[in-house]
């Protein structure tokens, strides 16, 4: 009986010496904070690996949280009320941090939009050829959309953007004539895009997204050599009009997303196709009356770039380049391989008095070796046709004072 006794309290004595200082060891508290789109989120509920099936702690306001974790336990799980954003974290044995930082993830499908609207009040500035074009410092009304649409859902993003612009400008012109020097109103368009661009990515590493891109780039409404010809006794030359031409660009590639406000896109195997619906038009794209479209093989760079410099100031870049590796065995002269087209670039600069009103800078240039110009002498659009045509740098810019109104979605 003696024996049994002294064995018990030896054993209990092992485990008071060796078993409550292990124990104690491997069990820890942990404090931290969980983030939601870089702000703290607020009753996420925190589960213990084996015990799922109540919480066993929620963060507070400021979206910390403090919790007792026992020995053995690999990891924790947190999870939003509405479980739309969730993410896990795995214990190490040899990780003595006791404060983790925690950014909870999209885990159901969830969509989001948001517009911008303007519209202003403008003096405008066209370069000698433009598709648009007057060559004038001109008043203008110009109107413009910016439309984002995006589905998330994990590691799986779906972006749209529209992007929509279009203006009407009125000048006095000063005809000479059998009557003297007079004084004729007219007016053209000040600026005319109508742009799509579609991607599904899939995150594969903290910055990187393979990419599937899509974009279509067209017009509005008809563009000609010399829209105040009318008013100078001379006729309209049509040079562009709605899907005259479209340019869609196909490809899959790599998404460069460092930050909330960059995006570079980079697809070495891109599709380039070039529509002309009306057949009048399409010879000055390298087409024949009867061949509505072109395709060429090439790479394909979308940047875009958007971000508050300064208060009230926004500064946003939109760059789309493509290069073709084909050659054109049928004209030789368009679309060079190694030749780089700028298909867009467009840059702004928008000063916010306050919610509503603006004042913006606008730049956008254009180069395509398939759109081909009249070249024409003494860089002056009513100078003499030279006979010869060829692929110009087409630019334009914008000063505005503007009304603007922006709405979004519930950011889930």
């Amino acid at each position: 009986m003696m024996h049994r006794k002294f064995t018990l309290f030896i054993l209990l004595t092992v485990v008071c010496i060796f078993g409550i200082p292990c124990t104690s060891i491997s069990q820890r508290i942990i404090k931290g904070v969980v983030t939601r789109y870089n702000k703290p989120a607020a009753e996420v509920r925190i589960f213990i690996e084996g015990l799922k099936n109540s919480p066993q702690d929620t963060t507070n306001e400021n979206g910390e949280f403090e919790i007792f974790i026992p020995a053995g336990v690999k990891y924790l799980s947190f999870t939003e009320k509405d479980d739309f954003h969730s993410n896990q974290l795995k214990l190490s044995s040899k990780d003595t941090s006791n404060f983790i930082s925690m950014n909870l993830d999209v885990i159901k499908g969830v969509f989001n939009w948001k517009a911008e609207t303007s519209l202003s009040a403008a003096s405008s500035f066209f370069s000698v050829y433009q598709s648009s074009g007057n060559n004038n410092n001109i008043s203008t009304i110009l109107s413009r959309a910016l439309i984002h649409l995006d589905w998330k859902q994990g590691k799986y993003t779906w972006l749209t953007d529209f992007n929509l612009l279009y203006g009407q400008s009125f000048t006095s012109l000063k005809i000479e004539d059998q009557q003297g020097i007079r004084s004729v109103q007219a007016n053209a368009k000040s600026g005319d895009l109508l742009s799509v661009t579609s991607s599904f990515s899939e995150q594969f590493s903290k910055y990187f997204h393979l990419t599937a891109l899509a974009n279509a780039q067209s017009q509005f409404a008809p563009g000609y050599s010399d829209p105040d010809a009318p008013a100078r006794g001379r006729d309209l030359v049509l040079i562009s009009e709605f899907l005259a031409p479209v340019v869609f660009n196909l490809g899959v590639g790599i998404d460069y997303r460092p930050n909330q406000y960059m995006s570079v896109y980079y697809s070495p195997c891109g599709l380039d196709l070039l529509f002309v619906r009306r057949p009048e038009l399409r010879q000055q794209f390298g087409l024949e009356e009867d061949e509505a479209t072109n395709v060429t093989f090439g790479s394909f760079l979308n940047l875009n770039y958007r971000r508050q410099i300064m208060k009230n100031v926004v500064f946003a870049t939109k760059l789309q380049l493509f290069t073709n590796y084909l050659k054109n065995k049928e004209n030789p002269a368009f679309e060079r391989p190694g030749s780089i087209d700028v298909q867009l670039w467009q840059n702004s600069l928008n000063f916010n008095f306050n919610k509503y009103i603006s004042f913006s800078i606008t730049t956008t240039v254009i180069y395509d070796e398939d759109r081909q110009f009249r070249l024409l002498e003494g860089d002056d659009k009513l100078g003499q046709n030279t006979g010869a045509t060829g692929p110009r740098t087409q630019y334009f810019h914008n000063l505005g004072l503007g009304l603007n109104y922006s709405f979004q979605s519930k950011q889930h």
